[in-house]
């Protein structure tokens, strides 16, 4: 798998919590809401940092050898992620709240958060993985392919794992 198919099945994986969260927020019944979104928050928050985690490994990699389109998609990238930082950190004071998330103001950061993430990934698919993949040599590329793929397939496992946790928690069992 190379490096940037593991980046999009871990982009895919992300744009799954945030559907699952779009689908909470819907829900007529409140207390059913405030639930659901609540778990999936807690999941989607920790996926957020683990986002980073791999593009840092991935993208600290080509130092010097980075073009300057490569070197400026990168810092947009890294302007989004800023935003994206400053959504969790709403999104964590959210679920703070003893009570859990309240929907009036859990919606709309909901909606600012999908539409901060939908930009993020065109970004990066669109401007910083050409310009980088056009940047790095193929041995830097070859010897990221496998420890990509091995932290997505990390992440898939923790998510799985908290979902697990989560899901114990919000039935109460």
């Amino acid at each position: 798998m190379s490096v940037f198919k593991s980046l999009t099945a871990e982009h895919r994986l992300l744009w799954g919590l945030v559907v699952r969260l779009e689908a909470a927020i819907q829900e007529k019944d409140e207390r059913v809401a405030r639930r659901e979104a609540r778990g999936v928050l807690l999941v989607l928050l920790h996926a957020l940092e683990g986002h980073q985690a791999l593009e840092d490994l991935v993208f600290e990699s080509a130092g010097d050898a980075a073009s300057p389109e490569a070197l400026q998609a990168l810092a947009f990238a890294g302007r989004q992620h800023e935003g994206l930082e400053a959504l969790r950190a709403e999104a964590s004071g959210l679920l703070e709240k003893a009570a859990g998330p309240d929907l009036a103001a859990l919606r709309p950061l909901a909606a600012r958060l999908s539409a901060a993430l939908r930009a993020h990934f065109e970004t990066e698919e669109r401007e910083l993985w050409p310009c980088w993949n056009a940047a790095a040599s193929r041995s830097s590329l070859r010897a990221l392919e496998h420890r990509a793929a091995h932290r997505v397939e990390a992440l898939k496992r923790e998510l799985r794992g908290l979902w697990a946790g989560v899901d114990e928690y919000l039935t109460g069992a």
